[in-house]
């Protein structure tokens, strides 16, 4: 196992010296997000595991308090969006918007259709560093609800679970999304829902290698390079996908599919009142 510095000293277990995750508060945003507060602090970001192709190498990472969506933006909230603001999405969203869906995760948009959803609700997308801390915790654990994978935890091309089968969007060969929060039992340690599966889910965050740091300009928001997806989706096959620190790109403003959506985050509590563009931003 790799050595990593902290306060000076050299851990050969580093996630022995990290505390627990503790579940903060709740609050309800603007555009009807139930947003989680996530403690800052360092914890272990990435991998040292071989089999995970981006997601290397493991380090310490720190990241300020702050707030990121229980949920997957889902379609009836995009659709609101759409419908108030007259935004003309890039993406092919309504294609994937069929009768039944509305607690479904909306798909088929793009990072830009994803931004000025944040735009429009006061908030904005994750950065990657927040959303691993959000997924994993503290300790460096594989998966969201430990480090043994688990086919039928969460929603995945070889899921066999028939009751949650029965709640999919028929996308391909009978398989697709199912309503958020389906999978309680792999809620993160913070409570965030579908952080491995249903959908890959849009960054702030610009493809660049890591170590992580959100001052060398992979924060750029107006950057057409790829940016940052996380968690896996309902057409993933291979586990390492689902591990915490796995991380693939999409390219702006072109890239969208039905098996990418996005979750919201916030530096600070949510704002009150309806969503607009009167409403300020939540940066």
């Amino acid at each position: 196992m790799a050595c990593l510095t902290l306060a000076g000293w050299y851990l050969l277990d580093p996630s022995a010296g990290m505390p627990p995750a503790r579940p903060g508060p709740q609050a309800l945003a603007r555009d009807g997000s139930v947003m989680l507060q996530v403690e800052g602090g360092e914890f272990l970001m990435g991998t040292d595991d071989e089999s995970v192709l981006f997601g290397h190498p493991r380090f310490l990472a720190r990241v300020e308090t702050f707030w990121i969506g229980r949920y997957e933006v889902t379609n009836r909230q995009f659709a609101r969006f759409v419908e108030e603001s007259g935004y003309q999405a890039q993406g092919r969203w309504r294609d994937y918007y069929h009768e039944g869906l509305d607690e479904h995760p909306v798909v088929c948009v793009t990072w830009k259709d994803a931004a000025a959803y944040c735009d429009w609700a006061g908030l904005r997308l994750p950065t990657e560093a927040e959303w691993e801390k959000a997924a994993r915790g503290n300790d460096g654990r594989r998966y969201v609800w430990g480090n043994r994978w688990e086919t039928e935890t969460c929603n995945n091309w070889n899921l066999e679970r028939e009751d949650r089968l029965a709640l999919m969007a028929h996308f391909l060969r009978k398989r697709g999304t199912t309503p958020v929060g389906s999978f309680p039992e792999s809620d993160s340690p913070y409570g965030c829902a579908d952080m491995a599966g249903n959908v890959w889910e849009w960054t702030s965050t610009l493809f660049r290698p890591h170590p992580y740091r959100a001052d060398d300009g992979r924060e750029d928001p107006d950057s057409e390079e790829s940016r940052v997806m996380r968690g896996a989706s309902w057409y993933s096959v291979e586990k390492r996908c689902f591990n915490c620190a796995e991380r693939i790109a999409g390219t702006p403003p072109s890239m969208f599919s039905h098996f990418v959506g996005f979750r919201v985050a916030s530096s600070r509590a949510p704002e009150q009142g309806s969503p607009g563009p009167a409403g300020g931003s939540s940066r």
